[in-house]
Order: C-alpha cells, then sequence, then structure tokens
C-alpha cells in the first residue's frame, strides 16, 4: 500500500489534511477515514479499512515503503533579513515577467503546470555562481513587492521566485503549508534552509503539506 502519487498530507493535532496537486485543491478526512488513515500510516490498518482507503483515492495497492507527511521542519532564519545585494532594474523587470505569467499559468492551469516547470527547471541546470545571484534574486523579489504589491499573492510570487533560482542552479523549493481553525493555505521559498521570501514570524504557525 502506498499514498497516491498525487497527495500530499500534513497532520495538524488529531486531522489529517491532504493536498491534490492535479485537482488543486485540500481536503480533510471524517472521523472514520481518519482513523482508517492513523492506522495505515501505523501499519495496523485491517483489509476493510484498507479498502476504504482504496475506494476514496487515499492510497494504492502495492509500495513498501512507509506513507510520510510532508516534512514540517521550518528555518527560522530569513534571506529577507540580510543585508541586500546591488539589484539591477532587468533583475527586477525579469522577476516580475515571470511573475506575470505564472500567475496567468495558474489560472489557467492550475497547480499542476507551474509546479512541473519548477521541477523541470531545477533538473537542467548547473551548481550556481556562488551566493551573489541569490543575494540579488532577493533583492529583486523585495523591490518587486514594494512595486507591485504582495497581498494574496504568496504562490505565483513563491512559484516565479523559486523557478528562477532553480534556473540559476539554486536548490530551492515552494513549501505549500496550512494551518485549521480558521483554515488558511500560505506558502515561501526556501534555500539552503534559509526563507527566502518570508519570515518566520509569518510562517511559524503554518504546518507544511507539499514541498516542490
Amino acid at each position: 500500500m502506498q499514498l497516491h502519487p498525487d497527495l500530499s498530507f500534513c497532520r495538524i493535532g488529531d486531522e489529517f489534511v491532504f493536498l491534490s496537486l492535479a485537482q488543486d485543491r485540500y481536503f480533510t478526512l471524517g472521523h472514520a477515514l481518519g482513523e482508517a488513515f492513523s492506522a495505515a500510516l501505523e501499519g495496523s490498518a485491517d483489509e476493510h479499512a484498507e479498502d476504504r482507503l482504496k475506494q476514496r483515492g487515499i492510497v494504492l495497492a502495492g509500495g513498501t515503503g512507509p506513507i510520510s507527511a510532508c516534512p514540517a521542519d521550518l528555518p527560522k532564519q530569513s534571506l529577507l533579513d540580510q543585508a541586500r545585494a546591488p539589484t539591477r532594474v532587468s533583475q527586477i523587470l525579469s522577476l516580475s515577467w515571470a511573475f506575470t505569467r505564472t500567475r496567468s499559468r495558474l489560472r489557467r492551469e492550475g497547480l499542476a503546470g507551474p509546479a512541473a516547470t519548477l521541477a523541470a527547471a531545477r533538473r537542467s541546470v548547473a551548481d550556481p555562481d556562488g551566493d551573489a545571484p541569490l543575494a540579488a534574486s532577493v533583492g529583486a523579489y523585495d523591490r518587486l513587492c514594494l512595486l507591485r504589491g504582495a497581498h494574496d499573492l504568496c504562490l505565483p510570487h513563491s512559484l516565479a521566485l523559486a523557478t528562477m533560482l532553480a534556473r540559476l542552479g539554486y536548490d530551492a523549493e515552494v513549501v505549500l503549508a496550512v494551518q485549521l481553525r480558521p483554515f488558511a493555505a500560505h506558502c515561501w521559498v526556501e534555500c539552503h534552509r534559509h526563507l527566502v521570501n518570508d519570515r518566520f514570524d509569518r510562517v511559524r504557525s503554518y504546518t507544511p503539506i507539499r514541498r516542490l
């Protein structure tokens, strides 16, 4: 038995929250199905519980590895708190254009398309040329937010920035996270175990559910 490859999940208290990448939606399990999934995590699910999880498309038959929640550790240091590197106007314009394209693709394709572009960018480049391009990209992001705002734009901002960093050779990832009561979703970029475009006080109340 294995987790459906389209799904990722986190555990907040006694509740499981899932993200379907293909359907671009979050969902939770009811009490009975949640107990069945908890038993599956512990390796103690009976045949009836496994069948219910398979019918809901939560798990698939086969697979020998453990079913694991998204790693939840959060870096406490942010590159936004470090000294800014010189940033060229061309870098701000390039990131702005990437943000505009990404936002448009999210409307047309949902999360899966830009996520695939990020994965491809991560596979296609060599090692980065030191930390200067990373610092300059952080500076470009900071200035872009001052010019265009950042409210409710964390997803296109993070995908565009992480893809740009991946093409520069950095192992940057977008962290999708949630909180409950009230439900809210947020995301940010991490690189070199640092927050790139957010601060710890902002992300600490969220639990990562998927790392792209």
